[in-house]
């Protein structure tokens, strides 16, 4: 667990501490939003400290829901578990997640955070940022890619949430409702009633 907790912090400060990076996080979520709407009991910055060092978690983490990244809650376990597997081996990992209930429960959680997680919706929240602060968001998809495809190697599934018995019907219909709705957006206007539903 130690070579897990080390190497994802690693890759997480690396990512919101490399250049320039608060200035992406600005433009790809609606920080500036969630600023102005006062909604917790304590201003979203402090008074001491800029950047990511001064915003307290509650915008932080909401600014990330809002744009479908959800980056706070995976971003650097793939990489964490990458180094784990190279260390240890597959077997003291598998053993790890039948024997140990905190790291099945961690795993469960990361999980269902990936499933969560929306990049072609955070992908128009990226094209927000100028060119050349877009390296971080390809940064955040392949440290997805390789979360993801390491969560579904330790569960020995094809997809998302396979091994939970009822979370995957209701991913797939909120899947199938938002093709429908891509579809319908992609419509020319004309293909549409005067009340909005397809002709």
């Amino acid at each position: 667990m130690q070579s897990i907790a080390a190497r994802s912090l690693e890759a997480y400060r690396r990512l919101v501490y490399g250049s320039r990076f608060f200035d992406y996080f600005r433009a790809a979520t609606p920080l500036d939003v969630i600023e102005r709407m006062h909604i917790g009991s304590r201003p979203s910055g402090r008074r001491h400290g800029e950047g990511i060092d001064a915003l307290r978690a509650i915008p932080w983490v909401f600014a990330w829901t809002q744009s479908r990244h959800m980056l706070p809650g995976w971003f650097g376990f793939g990489s964490g578990i990458a180094a784990a597997l190279q260390e240890h081996g597959e077997a003291v990992i598998g053993d790890m997640l039948v024997e140990w209930p905190f790291f099945r429960h961690l795993l469960d959680d990361v999980e269902a955070m990936l499933a969560r997680t929306d990049l072609e919706i955070a992908m128009h929240y990226d094209a927000l940022a100028s060119d050349d602060l877009r390296s971080h968001a390809e940064i955040i998809r392949q440290e997805y890619a390789l979360t993801v495809s390491l969560v579904l190697k330790l569960r020995g599934a094809a997809h998302l949430l396979d091994s939970d018995p009822t979370l995957p019907a209701f991913h797939q219909a909120a899947q199938s409702l938002h093709r429908s709705h891509a579809s319908h957006a992609s419509r020319p206007a004309a293909a549409l009633a005067c009340d909005g539903s397809p002709r």
